[in-house]
């Protein structure tokens, strides 16, 4: 059973949203969003209903800030990423470190960018966070192709990164070890893979 903190403790109002944040994302993940209800989700962190939603209006609203904060957060390391002082090799890796890290940095509200969802609203949701990680890419592929090109591509990387991050997940996420140094080792691999393919591409 996922739990909380006990009802007897006192929280400040930022403290306490962000252990319902913490609670609801656990529960996310175990359960999917469909299944878990507002009650499960103030149970767990040992709440009032009443409390809850004095905090998140609704469990749609709850989750949007989950999976919105976890996007922002990656984000803002791919624009670290993205320096100019690197070299588009240097780029792509950096890229990669910076998902990766993002993973194993808080990895039950990353998990969440990675599920599948059949509620209309939170698919749609997770679409314009995946369309934003290919704009941002967009411009990062300089090869002298077209816009569509330069897109279809960005959009390979991202559908990579995802892909490789959900099997991470599924085979070796309860593995034991530095997660410093397991980021950085899945970023070079993820990174050499990638870019042996960005460096042969040309103009059709």
């Amino acid at each position: 059973m996922v739990t909380g903190a006990p009802t007897s403790k006192r929280l400040r109002s930022s403290e306490r949203r962000e252990q319902l944040l913490g609670v609801a994302s656990r529960l996310f993940v175990a359960s999917g969003y469909d299944p878990t209800t507002m009650d499960q989700v103030a149970v767990a962190a040992g709440v009032t209903k009443p409390l809850l939603y004095q905090h998140f209006e609704s469990k749609h609203a709850l989750y949007e800030e989950i999976v919105t904060s976890a996007a922002t957060e990656l984000l803002d390391r791919l624009a670290v990423a993205a320096s100019p002082d690197a070299s588009p090799r240097e780029k792509v890796e950096r890229g990669f470190r910076a998902y990766f890290t993002s993973l194993l940095s808080d990895e039950v509200a990353f998990r969440l960018l990675l599920v599948e969802s059949t509620d209309e609203d939170i698919a749609y949701h997770l679409e314009a966070i995946e369309r934003a990680l290919i704009a941002f890419l967009d411009p990062l592929i300089d090869a002298g192709l077209g816009p569509d090109h330069r897109k279809l591509l960005a959009a390979a990387v991202v559908g990579s990164a995802k892909s490789a991050a959900g099997f991470w997940l599924r085979e070796f996420g309860d593995v034991p070890g530095d997660r410093s140094a397991t980021a950085d080792r899945l970023a070079a691999r993820c990174a050499q893979f990638v870019w042996g393919g960005l460096r042969s591409v040309a103009p059709d």
